[in-house]
Protein backbone atom coordinates (compact mmCIF):
# COMPACT_ATOMS: atom_id res chain seq x y z
CA UNK A 1 0.00 0.00 0.00
CA UNK A 2 1.65 3.52 -0.98
CA UNK A 3 1.69 6.25 1.55
CA UNK A 4 -0.82 7.94 -0.39
CA UNK A 5 -3.47 4.90 0.06
CA UNK A 6 -2.66 4.96 4.22
CA UNK A 7 -3.26 9.26 4.02
CA UNK A 8 -6.45 8.48 2.44
CA UNK A 9 -7.48 5.70 4.58
CA UNK A 10 -6.66 7.92 7.68
CA UNK A 11 -8.76 10.80 6.58
CA UNK A 12 -11.61 8.16 5.65
CA UNK A 13 -11.52 6.74 9.06
CA UNK A 14 -11.25 10.55 10.81
CA UNK A 15 -14.77 11.40 8.97
CA UNK A 16 -16.11 7.90 10.11
CA UNK A 17 -15.72 8.42 13.50
CA UNK A 18 -17.26 11.92 14.03
CA UNK A 19 -20.15 11.08 16.17
CA UNK A 20 -17.80 9.28 18.49
CA UNK A 21 -16.42 9.64 22.25
CA UNK A 22 -13.02 11.17 22.62
CA UNK A 23 -12.64 7.78 23.92
CA UNK A 24 -14.15 5.61 21.46
CA UNK A 25 -12.24 7.52 19.10
CA UNK A 26 -8.90 7.21 20.44
CA UNK A 27 -9.76 3.29 20.29
CA UNK A 28 -11.02 2.95 17.21
CA UNK A 29 -7.69 4.78 15.48
CA UNK A 30 -5.65 2.70 17.89
CA UNK A 31 -7.51 -0.30 16.31
CA UNK A 32 -6.97 0.80 12.88
CA UNK A 33 -3.16 1.40 13.87
CA UNK A 34 -2.28 -1.76 15.04
CA UNK A 35 -3.90 -2.93 11.64
CA UNK A 36 -2.24 -0.82 9.35
CA UNK A 37 1.48 -2.10 11.03
CA UNK A 38 0.31 -5.93 10.70
CA UNK A 39 0.33 -4.94 6.84
CA UNK A 40 2.51 -5.27 4.27
CA UNK A 41 6.63 -4.64 5.38
CA UNK A 42 7.52 -2.34 8.46
CA UNK A 43 11.63 -2.55 7.81
CA UNK A 44 12.32 0.68 9.40
CA UNK A 45 10.64 3.54 12.04
CA UNK A 46 12.69 5.66 10.23
CA UNK A 47 10.18 8.13 7.59
CA UNK A 48 8.23 5.28 6.94
CA UNK A 49 5.44 5.86 4.94
CA UNK A 50 2.68 4.23 7.69
CA UNK A 51 4.10 7.10 10.08
CA UNK A 52 2.83 9.89 8.47
CA UNK A 53 -1.04 8.20 8.62
CA UNK A 54 -0.64 7.46 12.19
CA UNK A 55 0.37 10.78 13.03
CA UNK A 56 -2.76 12.46 11.43
CA UNK A 57 -5.24 10.00 12.98
CA UNK A 58 -3.96 10.48 16.78
CA UNK A 59 -2.44 14.10 16.62
CA UNK A 60 -4.05 16.15 13.41
CA UNK A 61 -8.00 15.38 13.17
CA UNK A 62 -9.35 18.13 14.89
CA UNK A 63 -11.64 15.87 16.42
CA UNK A 64 -11.57 15.56 20.64
CA UNK A 65 -8.96 12.72 21.56
CA UNK A 66 -8.46 11.66 24.61
CA UNK A 67 -4.36 9.84 24.56
CA UNK A 68 -3.66 6.82 26.35
CA UNK A 69 0.10 7.05 26.91
CA UNK A 70 3.21 5.30 28.75
CA UNK A 71 6.04 6.35 29.58
CA UNK A 72 9.63 4.99 30.59
CA UNK A 73 12.91 7.13 31.68
CA UNK A 74 10.96 10.34 31.87
CA UNK A 75 12.18 10.65 35.51
CA UNK A 76 16.06 10.58 34.92
CA UNK A 77 16.27 12.61 31.63
CA UNK A 78 14.02 15.48 34.27
CA UNK A 79 16.45 14.87 37.25
CA UNK A 80 19.52 15.46 34.37
CA UNK A 81 18.41 18.25 33.17
CA UNK A 82 18.01 20.13 36.90
CA UNK A 83 21.42 19.00 37.48
CA UNK A 84 23.21 20.12 34.92
CA UNK A 85 20.85 23.23 33.73
CA UNK A 86 20.03 21.91 30.32
CA UNK A 87 18.65 18.76 28.27
CA UNK A 88 18.75 17.87 24.33
CA UNK A 89 16.47 15.17 23.13
CA UNK A 90 17.07 13.68 20.22
CA UNK A 91 14.74 11.29 18.16
CA UNK A 92 14.61 8.97 14.41
CA UNK A 93 11.33 9.44 13.25
CA UNK A 94 9.77 6.68 15.10
CA UNK A 95 5.67 6.36 14.82
CA UNK A 96 3.79 8.72 16.86
CA UNK A 97 6.77 10.13 18.75
CA UNK A 98 5.16 13.67 18.66
CA UNK A 99 3.81 12.23 21.83
CA UNK A 100 6.86 13.67 23.32
CA UNK A 101 5.35 17.30 23.04
CA UNK A 102 2.28 16.67 25.03
CA UNK A 103 3.98 14.90 27.46
CA UNK A 104 6.56 17.32 28.19
CA UNK A 105 3.93 20.10 27.96
CA UNK A 106 1.69 18.85 30.69
CA UNK A 107 5.13 18.83 33.31
CA UNK A 108 5.38 22.27 32.36
CA UNK A 109 8.28 22.41 30.43
CA UNK A 110 8.95 24.78 27.48
CA UNK A 111 9.89 23.72 24.25
CA UNK A 112 11.77 24.55 20.82
CA UNK A 113 12.32 22.24 18.18
CA UNK A 114 14.94 21.99 15.47
CA UNK A 115 13.43 21.22 12.51
CA UNK A 116 12.60 22.11 8.92
CA UNK A 117 8.98 23.55 7.93
CA UNK A 118 7.21 26.72 6.78
CA UNK A 119 4.90 27.22 10.70
CA UNK A 120 7.43 29.48 13.58
CA UNK A 121 5.56 27.59 15.97
CA UNK A 122 4.57 23.97 16.18
CA UNK A 123 1.19 23.16 17.96
CA UNK A 124 0.88 21.04 20.54
CA UNK A 125 -1.53 18.37 21.02
CA UNK A 126 -4.37 19.44 23.55
CA UNK A 127 -2.40 22.70 24.87
CA UNK A 128 -3.11 26.46 23.65
CA UNK A 129 1.00 26.18 24.30
CA UNK A 130 3.19 25.93 21.24
CA UNK A 131 6.57 24.45 20.39
CA UNK A 132 9.06 26.97 18.83
CA UNK A 133 10.64 25.86 15.81
CA UNK A 134 14.17 26.47 14.82
CA UNK A 135 15.29 25.78 11.21
CA UNK A 136 18.24 23.75 10.62
CA UNK A 137 20.16 26.17 8.93
CA UNK A 138 23.83 27.54 9.68
CA UNK A 139 22.66 29.26 13.19
CA UNK A 140 20.68 26.28 14.38
CA UNK A 141 22.63 25.58 17.32
CA UNK A 142 23.24 29.16 18.15
CA UNK A 143 19.56 29.51 18.37
CA UNK A 144 19.24 26.36 20.59
CA UNK A 145 21.78 27.38 23.12
CA UNK A 146 19.87 30.75 23.71
CA UNK A 147 16.77 28.41 24.44
CA UNK A 148 18.63 25.97 26.37
CA UNK A 149 20.05 28.97 28.82
CA UNK A 150 16.47 30.18 29.06
CA UNK A 151 15.44 26.87 30.40
CA UNK A 152 13.58 24.89 27.41
CA UNK A 153 14.01 21.50 25.98
CA UNK A 154 15.36 21.50 22.72
CA UNK A 155 14.17 18.19 20.50
CA UNK A 156 15.43 17.40 17.13
CA UNK A 157 15.61 14.24 14.83
CA UNK A 158 19.19 13.26 14.18
CA UNK A 159 18.27 10.27 11.09
CA UNK A 160 19.28 11.18 7.65
CA UNK A 161 19.56 9.77 4.08
CA UNK A 162 23.43 9.90 4.03
CA UNK A 163 25.99 12.69 5.64
CA UNK A 164 27.81 15.17 4.20
CA UNK A 165 31.50 14.48 3.18
CA UNK A 166 33.92 13.93 5.85
CA UNK A 167 31.47 13.43 9.03
CA UNK A 168 31.30 10.58 10.84
CA UNK A 169 29.16 7.84 9.78
CA UNK A 170 27.22 6.14 12.26
CA UNK A 171 24.98 3.46 10.54
CA UNK A 172 21.80 2.52 12.61
CA UNK A 173 22.50 -0.80 10.67
CA UNK A 174 18.69 -2.52 10.78
CA UNK A 175 16.98 0.47 11.26
CA UNK A 176 16.75 1.02 7.20
CA UNK A 177 19.16 0.42 4.26
CA UNK A 178 21.32 4.30 3.48
CA UNK A 179 20.10 5.95 6.60
CA UNK A 180 22.51 7.48 9.35
CA UNK A 181 23.07 8.98 12.31
CA UNK A 182 24.22 12.79 12.53
CA UNK A 183 26.25 12.88 15.47
CA UNK A 184 26.45 16.53 15.09
CA UNK A 185 23.88 17.26 17.75
CA UNK A 186 26.35 15.29 20.51
CA UNK A 187 28.85 17.11 19.66
CA UNK A 188 27.13 20.81 20.19
CA UNK A 189 25.62 19.03 24.05
CA UNK A 190 29.94 18.81 24.75
CA UNK A 191 30.06 22.53 23.44
CA UNK A 192 26.81 24.22 25.65
CA UNK A 193 27.36 21.24 28.70
CA UNK A 194 23.88 20.14 28.12
CA UNK A 195 22.53 16.78 28.74
CA UNK A 196 21.29 14.37 26.36
CA UNK A 197 19.34 12.04 25.67
CA UNK A 198 17.30 9.67 23.03
CA UNK A 199 13.41 8.99 22.78
CA UNK A 200 11.59 6.69 20.38
CA UNK A 201 7.93 5.64 20.40
CA UNK A 202 5.01 2.84 18.66
CA UNK A 203 2.16 1.74 18.92
CA UNK A 204 1.89 -0.75 21.67
CA UNK A 205 -0.22 -4.07 20.96
CA UNK A 206 -2.77 -3.19 23.68
CA UNK A 207 -3.60 0.54 21.93
CA UNK A 208 -1.63 2.28 23.69
CA UNK A 209 1.29 5.12 23.08
CA UNK A 210 4.31 4.09 24.19
CA UNK A 211 7.16 6.85 24.85
CA UNK A 212 10.59 5.77 25.78
CA UNK A 213 13.72 7.88 26.65
CA UNK A 214 17.00 6.14 27.08
CA UNK A 215 20.34 6.63 26.27
CA UNK A 216 20.64 9.46 28.93
CA UNK A 217 23.95 10.83 28.79
CA UNK A 218 25.37 13.55 31.07
CA UNK A 219 27.51 16.78 29.28
CA UNK A 220 30.01 15.04 27.30
CA UNK A 221 33.31 16.44 28.69
CA UNK A 222 35.42 15.70 25.38
CA UNK A 223 34.66 14.96 21.44
CA UNK A 224 35.92 11.48 22.49
CA UNK A 225 32.69 11.83 24.84
CA UNK A 226 30.53 13.09 22.38
CA UNK A 227 30.97 10.43 19.70
CA UNK A 228 30.69 7.86 22.10
CA UNK A 229 27.06 9.31 23.33
CA UNK A 230 26.27 9.13 19.11
CA UNK A 231 27.64 5.36 19.04
CA UNK A 232 25.54 5.06 22.32
CA UNK A 233 22.52 6.33 20.33
CA UNK A 234 22.65 4.50 17.38
CA UNK A 235 22.76 1.28 19.38
CA UNK A 236 19.78 2.69 21.26
CA UNK A 237 17.54 3.34 18.35
CA UNK A 238 19.21 0.14 16.95
CA UNK A 239 17.74 -1.99 20.04
CA UNK A 240 14.17 0.12 19.83
CA UNK A 241 13.15 -0.36 16.28
CA UNK A 242 13.83 -4.11 17.08
CA UNK A 243 11.31 -3.91 20.10
CA UNK A 244 8.84 -2.18 17.41
CA UNK A 245 6.95 -5.62 16.83
CA UNK A 246 7.09 -6.52 20.42
CA UNK A 247 4.20 -7.89 22.01
CA UNK A 248 5.19 -6.71 25.96
CA UNK A 249 3.71 -3.39 27.16
CA UNK A 250 6.36 -1.00 28.51
CA UNK A 251 6.57 1.74 30.74
CA UNK A 252 4.30 3.24 33.13
CA UNK A 253 1.01 4.86 32.75
CA UNK A 254 1.66 8.80 32.09
CA UNK A 255 -0.60 10.95 34.38
CA UNK A 256 -3.96 12.33 32.45
CA UNK A 257 -4.36 16.13 33.17
CA UNK A 258 -7.85 17.53 33.06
Amino acid sequence: MSKGLYMRAAWALIRATRSLSAEQRYQAFAAAGRIALRVGPFSSPMRHKKSGALKHLFFESGLPIVLRVRVSGLAAAYAAQREHGALLLCSAHFPLDMVVRPVLDADGHRLSAITAGRPEQLGIFGSDRVVERIDPGKNAFLKARRRLAQGNIVLTAQDVRGLPRGAPRLRTLELTRGFALRPDVFYFAHTVKSAIACYASRLAPDGVIELDIGALRPPPQSEAEALAAAQAAATYFHAYARHLEDRTPRGVPWPQRP
